[in-house]
């Protein structure tokens, strides 16, 4: 009897654990009224947390005209685009430390129009990586969100990717 006593309080310790870790998973949630890069940290009991949040603008018109380059790193900012046309950009991530894992999200309303090459991808440490992020012009307007880099650092060396 003692015996299954110990089994099934083993089993219910498990189950907690694992449902704690399902319910208090960190969740990435976007700003608002964001107007340049900006860089946060969070941790929770397995891993640390760097967020970098970029605002994100395009505006699609109709007809032809001249394509302008902005090249400010704060902000991805595609400019006007004629519509039906797309719009590239890049970010280029380098890992000096031990190895992370890089999840990235979009929110607002550049969302359905933004594609982005790798969502969630391991970086090894001192590798480094072009993330492309094109906007497709499907529909007129003005369009405005926030892409989050969230990488992701294991406090221990047990990884639990």
């Amino acid at each position: 009897m003692f015996e299954v006593e110990k089994v099934l309080f083993s089993l219910f310790f498990i189950f907690s654990l694992l449902l704690f870790l399902f319910l208090f998973k960190f969740e990435i949630v976007p700003t608002s009224n964001l107007t340049q890069v900006k860089f946060e940290k969070a941790s929770d009991l397995f891993y640390d947390y760097e967020i970098f949040r970029y605002p994100v603008r395009a505006k699609v018109l109709k007809g032809v005209f001249d394509v302008g380059i902005n090249a400010d790193p704060n902000i991805l900012d595609f400019g006007e685009l004629p519509l039906g046309s797309r719009g590239k950009k890049s970010i280029w991530l380098n890992n000096s430390e031990k190895e992370v894992k890089v999840e990235i999200k979009v929110f607002g309303g550049v969302k359905p129009f933004l594609k982005i090459n790798e969502n969630s991808f391991e970086l090894k440490s001192k590798e480094s990586k072009l993330v492309k992020i094109e906007f497709y012009a499907l529909k007129e307007g003005n369009f405005t969100g926030e892409l989050d880099i969230l990488i992701k650092k294991p406090k221990y060396s047990i990884s639990l990717w």
